[in-house]
């Protein structure tokens, strides 16, 4: 009986133990299936019709800068709208249950199709009569932030339509979106370039540059309202959001800058500092398609002045060919088309990262000499790089900080539109549609 006693019970606790590894084992194998199902994922959209084999290959070389996430590698092929892509990488992502971390784009609008926007913003007149003004149509990445829209309710949009109907459209920014707009066979070399940056950035602090010459006259103030190296002079002395910054400024015409600067505008007085530094240039003042300017006042009245070369599309990658460098600019068009303009022109050479307009910016409601809680519940470009210097202070990365900038002017906007007068609604909303980041993201 003792025996019989004995066999059942070795029997029960072998039951026990066979059942409960069983249990162990598929508790593991469900914790290690879901780990797989919210690991964070990036996009990397491209067009396999557009770039060769080695720049594939070199594309699929960064996945290893990028451990930390899951590569969703997406072909859009065959694909000729940005409505396409949008409803791809939603059904994709409605697949995976879970949102992207960002989204990382490879080329230009002809390989990678962006939303094609018109340039269509209220004017009024004294008379208190308005029209609509309108502009060159301009490519935007904007609405791939986030997954929440009917595409067929982006064709064609404006900010004169959406600013009228903001209920129905979601502009709300969830994840960074950044386009490396580069042709078929330039990837190898600009993620060599890539990697350069990265290893020294590990051991080199950036060196900020400022060349802002502000585009309106001096005006209540002792500088002009719109003075981005005022900004920036605050942004280091009254918030601690910036350092290891130098300051160049225009030191020509009726308002030259007033301000302690290390130089004027010129590229000779400041780029010798991107052979020997690290260096995150803010270039503020008019722009084109293939130029970035100071602007020198020749009498006291605001359409009184003339523009001068600071950098040329022709000659960039000659006057700053040391280290890689980023470049940042709130100049009208120098992205525009996103290929064959300054910026792309830029990214062939030592740059590494631009943010830069696809179309025109206003400067409506600009004003430097706000409070830093002013900035950071406004909807300028000033709140855009408030937000953008804080989020960098503490620790973010380049498309995260600009991701930041870009929801405090959506939300803001959204917060206050009955507030805010019409015009400077659509001004700030077409220049939110059109600002783009360019380069590599999460860095």
């Amino acid at each position: 009986m003792k025996r019989f006693l004995c066999l059942l019970l070795t029997a029960v606790i072998l039951f026990c133990t066979i059942s409960c590894g069983t249990e162990e084992i598929q508790t593991s194998q469900e914790f290690q299936k879901q780990e797989e199902i919210q690991k964070p994922y990036y996009f990397f959209v491209y067009n396999s019709d557009k770039i060769s084999k080695s720049d594939y290959a070199a594309i699929c070389e960064l996945q290893a800068l990028y451990s930390d996430y899951e590569i969703v590698m997406t072909d859009v092929i065959g694909l000729n709208s940005a409505e396409e892509v949008y409803r791809l990488l939603a059904a994709e992502r409605n697949l995976r249950m879970d949102d992207p971390c960002g989204i990382q784009i490879f080329g230009d609008p002809s390989a990678v199709p962006a939303f094609v926007l018109r340039y269509e913003i209220e004017e009024y007149h004294s008379s208190g009569e308005f029209e609509i003004a309108r502009y060159d149509d301009y490519v935007s990445d904007y609405f791939y932030t986030n997954f929440n829209n009917d595409s067929e309710k982006l064709t064609e949009s404006s900010a004169y339509q959406l600013s009228q109907k903001l209920n129905e459209i979601d502009i709300i920014p969830e994840w960074p979106v950044v386009r490396l707009p580069l042709s078929r066979g330039q990837y190898s070399g600009f993620i060599e370039k890539y990697r350069e940056y990265l290893s020294d950035l590990a051991d080199e602090a950036l060196l900020n540059i400022s060349v802002a010459s502000p585009i309106f006259p001096v005006g209540w103030y002792s500088v002009a309202a719109d003075d981005t190296g005022y900004f920036l002079m605050r942004a280091r002395d009254e918030w601690g959001i910036i350092d290891n910054l130098k300051m160049f400024g225009t030191t020509k015409g009726v308002y030259a800058s007033s301000l302690e600067l290390d130089g004027s505008c010129e590229a000779e007085n400041w780029s010798y500092l991107t052979k020997e530094h690290l260096c995150e240039i803010f270039h503020d003042s008019h722009a084109g398609k293939t130029v970035l300017t100071q602007t020198i006042f020749d009498g006291k009245n605001k359409n009184e002045y003339h523009c001068e070369a600071v950098l040329e599309a022709k000659s960039i990658n000659r006057v700053l060919s040391g280290k890689p460098y980023l470049l940042n600019t709130s100049g009208c068009e120098p992205a525009k088309d996103m290929t064959s303009n300054i910026i792309t022109e830029a990214l062939r050479g030592r740059c590494v990262g631009a943010i830069a307009s696809t179309t025109l910016l206003s400067n409506v409601d600009v004003d430097c000499m706000l409070t830093a809680e002013e900035y950071d519940e406004g909807y300028t470009k000033f709140s855009l790089l408030y937000e953008y210097l804080l989020a960098k202070s503490r620790g973010s990365s380049r498309s995260k900080a600009f991701h930041a900038g870009q929801y405090q002017v959506a939300t803001s906007l959204l917060q206050n539109a009955e507030f805010i007068h019409t015009h400077n609604l659509q001004a700030n909303l077409n220049n939110l549609l059109g600002f783009h980041n360019f380069g590599m993201i999460d860095y």
